[in-house]
């Protein structure tokens, strides 16, 4: 970034003049010359800093990398705020990501939306449980959706294995709108869906149109959602559990049906946790 010195990582993320500016904008500062190599640097930082101005350490080292191939791969000019306010962010973002008993407070979310753990549905209510999972060694991506009844017991599942390599929020729209198209095919009056993914969520609640490819699966989402008694919610992970489990289970697998007699001991074990 700088081209003045050979890029260690020591120069890369503590010597170099924007490397530097950036430490001393967190007020932890560098000494004039770090000696030894970068471990021995961080080393030095174990030993003496706290447990929250190491988080910002290991933040704005992965914002200094993260700048630094955009400037390699991407042409992009490096700068300072650029670096910091990536940090910021992300920490702000992993530390709210660690509390598992806040519900995100993001527009768009209403008293139903948050739960920790699997609920029964009302009586005459199935519930359908929608996760991805993404492989990016084999370059494939699956959803699964995951129905059950009033007293949690299992109906019925469907699983989607596609090659290709999406975002998280890509994966999730898609078993969202794979849910909605399989709902078409049964006769079920009433029913909830459960996705632990929060931007797809706000999406589908938002009345802006979005002019990419996302945007036209929420708007698929939307026009399969009409004239049907049909609800669609954000839960924690912890109470996605099922479909989580098929998913993951599914990336080397073709599109199929699972029924009752299909179901492995480990897709057993969660259903069954979450109706104790």
């Amino acid at each position: 970034m700088c081209h003045s010195a050979r890029e260690l990582t020591s120069h890369c993320l503590v010597e170099c003049p924007i490397a530097r500016a950036c430490w001393d904008r967190t007020g932890i500062g560098v000494i004039n010359q770090v000696h030894g190599t970068f471990a021995e640097w961080l080393e030095t930082l174990f030993q003496t800093l706290d447990d929250d101005q190491l988080k910002i350490v290991a933040m704005i080292c992965w914002a200094l990398w993260r700048v630094r191939n955009d400037s390699v791969w991407k042409g992009k000019c490096a700068r300072v705020n650029m670096v910091c306010n990536l940090a910021h962010s992300t920490l702000v973002q992993w530390t709210r990501a660690q509390d598992k008993f806040e519900v995100p407070t993001a527009a768009f979310l209403t008293s139903d939306d948050g739960a920790e753990k699997w609920i029964k549905p009302t009586p005459g209510v199935i519930k359908i449980n929608v996760d991805a999972a993404l492989s990016t060694e084999a370059s494939t991506y699956s959803f699964a959706c995951v129905a059950r009844d009033d007293q949690g017991h299992f109906i019925e599942a469907i699983t989607c294995c596609r090659q290709g390599v999406v975002s998280p929020k890509m994966a999730e729209a898609m078993g969202v709108r794979e849910a909605l198209s399989w709902l078409k095919k049964k006769y079920w009056s009433h029913v909830v869906i459960e996705t632990d993914c929060l931007t797809v969520i706000q999406s589908l609640r938002s009345s802006i149109s979005m002019d990419s490819y996302f945007g036209g699966i929420i708007s698929d989402c939307k026009q399969l959602m009409e004239d049907k008694n049909i609800s669609i919610v954000f839960v924690k992970r912890s109470a996605n559990g099922v479909a989580h489990v098929v998913a993951r289970a599914s990336l080397s697998h073709a599109d199929r049906i699972i029924r009752s007699v299909d179901l492995t001991p480990a897709i057993v074990d969660v259903i069954l946790k979450d109706i104790c």
